[in-house]
């Protein structure tokens, strides 16, 4: 029996996550903007999401939960600020907490629903005009740790993880109810190898798993596209363009017709920021350095929003966890503009799960 059956037979009360010459960076804020450009219909909401930035007197709002704190203690806490018209962030608001302490989670914000997965059930909140005002099950046994999860916002895909210990290759699917809800999972195409921290992200009709931890626990560099169709279900799995490395613990964002890889880590947390354009097809072009993270990062959270990325905590190259909220802008040519720091988190975060609405 394949994983991603054994995984939906626990899903069936389921009712509705080379070295690079730095002296080749553009440098910060070279060429124009992709702030005039509209953003693709084909909306991710989590994690690597990208949203338009608000119009005056929209609110949205990004949204962080669970995580590790400086000295391992795992975390049941969400929080969420206030995304402005200029790409600043607000107050960070305490949110309803997790039912338990969490990290590895994977989040997706889907209509007027928030999702996180990776607590040992699928979990769901309804973002209210006071807020998240609780959580509860949605699913028995079918979350996956440290798993890719990607939504356009008419269907979600789940896409690797760890369950019960194991680490899998699994693709499951699910339609969103107007509320956000997910309705039944089903297994759709699995990814060729069993992984884990998969980098995932959508631009049109191609779902990109970058990266990851393999099931004997080494940093991958396979980057697979996966086409899209119209159920939400993945038709097959192709070869990409690999990373100039193998990382794990990295942040992927889709920016204009671009795919961006930040920090992670092969052995110890790194700077470096790749970009590669996405072709109509949706193959990818080669990698090249878009710019650098002020230090090394792995395990943080990247989500964007216009031309805006943000990167939110994570653990630093000193192998302590950071309560640092990044942006950064994406230029007309691929290259990134200055970072700015931005309201710090309530306390240093590692591992959390984070999305934008």
């Amino acid at each position: 029996m394949t994983s991603s059956k054994l995984l939906l037979l626990a899903a069936v009360a389921l009712l509705g996550g080379c070295a690079v010459d730095h002296a080749d960076i553009p440098p910060a804020g070279a060429g124009k903007t992709l702030s005039d450009v509209p953003p693709s219909q084909d909306r991710d909401l989590g994690a690597g999401s990208s949203v338009a930035l608000p119009t005056p007197g929209e609110e949205v709002r990004v949204y962080v939960a669970g995580g590790v704190d400086p000295n391992g203690v795992p975390h049941a806490e969400v929080f969420s600020a206030a995304l402005h018209t200029d790409g600043s962030l607000g107050a960070w608001r305490a949110e309803a907490k997790l039912p338990a302490a969490t990290t590895g989670l994977s989040l997706a914000r889907t209509g007027s629903s928030i999702l996180a997965f990776g607590g040992g059930d699928v979990l769901a909140a309804i973002d209210g005009e006071g807020g998240v005002a609780h959580w509860r099950a949605v699913s028995s046994g079918a979350s996956l740790a440290n798993a890719g999860v990607t939504t356009d916002g008419s269907s979600l895909l789940v896409l690797g993880g760890v369950h019960d210990g194991r680490t899998y290759p699994v693709g499951l699917v699910a339609s969103l109810g107007d509320s956000g809800m997910p309705g039944t999972f089903a297994p759709t195409t699995e990814l060729p190898s069993a992984r884990s921290h998969v980098g995932a992200a959508r631009l049109g009709k191609t779902v990109f798993a970058v990266g990851g931890t393999s099931e004997t626990g080494d940093a991958m560099d396979e980057v697979l596209a996966g086409r899209v169709l119209a159920d939400g279900s993945v038709a097959e799995w192709k070869a990409a363009t690999s990373l100039p490395h193998a990382l794990t613990g990295h942040g992927v964002a889709a920016a204009g017709d671009s795919l961006f890889v930040l920090g992670g880590r092969t052995s110890a947390p790194e700077r470096d920021v790749f970009v590669s354009r996405v072709a109509d097809d949706g193959s990818l072009g080669g990698w090249k350095v878009a710019g650098a993270l002020p230090r090394g990062l792995e395990g943080h959270c990247v989500v964007a929003s216009g031309a805006t990325i943000f990167v939110i905590g994570g653990e630093t190259d000193s192998a302590r966890a950071t309560d640092d909220v990044l942006a950064t802008t994406v230029n007309m040519d691929g290259s990134l503009g200055a970072w700015r720091k931005l309201t710090s988190l309530p306390f240093p975060l590692s591992g959390s799960g984070c999305a934008v609405r």
